[in-house]
């Protein structure tokens, strides 16, 4: 697994844990997450007829860890940091660049140079 996908679960995690449908709807793909993540010892689960994730001690620790990263970078803020986990970090900083990449017929589409643009700011 990436790092970045796996700190970016730990994020959407955070110190307050999350049912696994934060994660995703596919109950397959959150038992690979669920059980990747208990390899590394990062969670633990609570409840038995509504599941919660939670991070352990050593969870809360890369947590915590994280946040001190956030903030040495965005001291007086220079940076301003998006979430790892945020699900529109891709789409918001690349996306002019996929549609460069992206096969002619796409690229002719000006709806999709629109929908690019959608939520960031035209200053």
């Amino acid at each position: 697994m990436n790092i970045i996908r796996l700190l970016g679960y730990i994020e959407r995690i955070g110190n307050k844990g999350i049912p696994p449908t934060r994660i995703s709807r596919n109950t397959r793909y959150v038992e690979k997450i669920i059980n990747i993540l208990k390899k590394y010892d990062l969670i633990e689960i609570r409840g038995e007829r509504y599941r919660y994730i939670y991070l352990n001690e050593r969870g809360l620790k890369l947590y915590n860890l994280l946040r001190q990263v956030e903030l040495i970078l965005s001291k007086d803020g220079e940076i301003k940091l998006e979430k790892i986990s945020d699900k529109k970090f891709i789409s918001k900083k690349y996306a002019p660049e996929i549609l460069i990449q992206s096969p002619s017929f796409l690229r002719e589409k000006t709806w999709l140079a629109i929908l690019s643009k959608r939520g960031r700011d035209e200053a």
